[in-house]
């Protein structure tokens, strides 16, 4: 197996998560991973952008609320690393170990992408397992991303489209 490691790019999409962001963004930093970290704020009316920015993402100031879609592809378009790791800005819990699974076996060509699924109870964990997998933290290589049609970059079909 190739071992080579290639750079991943963090890109955090982010509509009024003032609240959340600044949680994130030090995880992320702190974690190793990351050639880049970067919050696409899509045209919040709160502090998200400045949150962001004091703690230390390179921040991408969309003037309107474009959707979920718009927001990863203006990430991506910013983006130089040949791997995208997308996270929401409301995610808790995150730590340097569910980073290193979900990056790990992209980053060695194991998997082209790779999808984390949140404990959501009995119900909601099996029916994620069972169901196309959309989920908010989701490791990929840059091409896949760059083959989704303008047309299914509008909301959350990007992650339907993935």
């Amino acid at each position: 197996m190739h071992d080579e490691r290639q750079d991943v790019a963090a890109v955090i999409p982010a509509f009024n998560e003032a609240n959340t962001i600044g949680h994130i963004i030090p995880i992320l930093k702190t974690s190793g991973f990351f050639s880049e970290v970067i919050v696409v704020d899509d045209g919040s009316t709160d502090e998200t952008m400045n949150v962001a920015k004091k703690a230390g993402a390179q921040v991408i100031q969309l003037k309107k609320n474009g959707g979920k879609g718009s927001a990863m592809r203006a990430g991506v378009e910013a983006a130089h690393a040949p791997i995208i790791f997308f996270c929401d800005a409301d995610v808790l819990g995150l730590t340097r170990e569910h980073l290193r699974h979900l990056i790990t076996p992209v980053q060695t060509r194991e998997l082209a992408m790779c999808v984390g699924i949140r404990d959501r109870g009995w119900i909601g964990t099996w029916l994620a397992r069972h169901l196309p997998l959309i989920g908010g933290e989701r490791v990929l290589r840059r091409e896949i991303f760059s083959s989704i049609p303008v047309s299914y970059l509008r909301g959350f079909r990007a992650e339907l489209a993935m």
